[in-house]
């Protein structure tokens, strides 16, 4: 168990240049395709990245349409038709060996992600308070294997005392919730996240932009110092290269 952050290793294979890049439109109007079907309306910087800016440009060229100096997360709505049948209830009972990428709020609440395997494919939050023993869904459907790709979810992380960030590397959702899964908001990055973590309260996310020169990838630092509520623009980091 981890305070901090955590991933699912077999849902964070999908990589950039295999995954996510093949499957980005040419421009930012694919916000959350997968997303509104299922009723959404629209990490490890380090914190020597952050703190000193070691990374990041000193000049920022623009942003792309879809990302915006201030970004918002989203309540989330359920919707009146489930985007897949089956959709299993909040508070239905998850055997352990079912939950991965574990992450402690430093007390007994542990979150983490459900993978099912009846019904197969689906992924939902987690969430005990019993330091692991026993485990329950805890809100909505995350995404379903093979369906949805672009809104993978295979990484955890706390923001004690009560809240925890989900997040996926090749998806472009950042699933958050404050007060133990009562309530969720997301926030979409068309083109895809890289990587979110958390250090002394303040988020940070590193998410992508534009393809450029060599087929290079813009990356850009968003932070956020309200629990994931408000998302700022903070710098341009180097490319992902090619």
């Amino acid at each position: 168990m981890v305070w901090g952050a955590s991933n699912c290793s077999h849902l964070n294979q999908y990589r950039w240049k295999d995954g996510l890049m093949r499957r980005r439109l040419a421009t930012g109007a694919s916000i959350l395709v997968a997303g509104l079907a299922m009723g959404w309306i629209g990490g490890s910087v380090g914190a020597a990245d952050h703190a000193s800016g070691a990374h990041a440009r000193s000049g920022v060229s623009s942003l792309p349409p879809w990302l915006h100096k201030t970004m918002y997360a989203k309540a989330y709505v359920a919707p009146a038709a489930p985007f897949v049948p089956n959709v299993q209830p909040v508070g239905m009972s998850v055997p352990a060996s079912e939950v991965t990428a574990i992450v402690s709020d430093g007390g007994l609440v542990r979150f983490g992600l459900a993978s099912l395997k009846v019904p197969p494919g689906q992924t939902y939050p987690a969430l005990s308070t019993d330091s692991g023993t026993t485990w329950r869904v805890d809100g909505p459907l995350f995404h379903v294997n093979a369906a949805q790709a672009a809104s993978v979810v295979g990484s955890t992380g706390a923001i004690p005392p009560r809240g925890a960030y989900f997040w996926g590397q090749g998806g472009n959702i950042i699933w958050i919730t404050y007060d133990e899964g009562a309530h969720w908001s997301n926030l979409a990055f068309a083109a895809g996240v890289d990587r979110v973590s958390v250090n002394k309260g303040t988020l940070d996310a590193v998410v992508l932009g534009k393809e450029v020169k060599d087929g290079d990838i813009q990356r850009f630092l968003y932070v956020s110092t309200d629990s994931g509520r408000t998302w700022k623009f903070h710098s341009e980091l180097t490319n992902l290269k090619n």
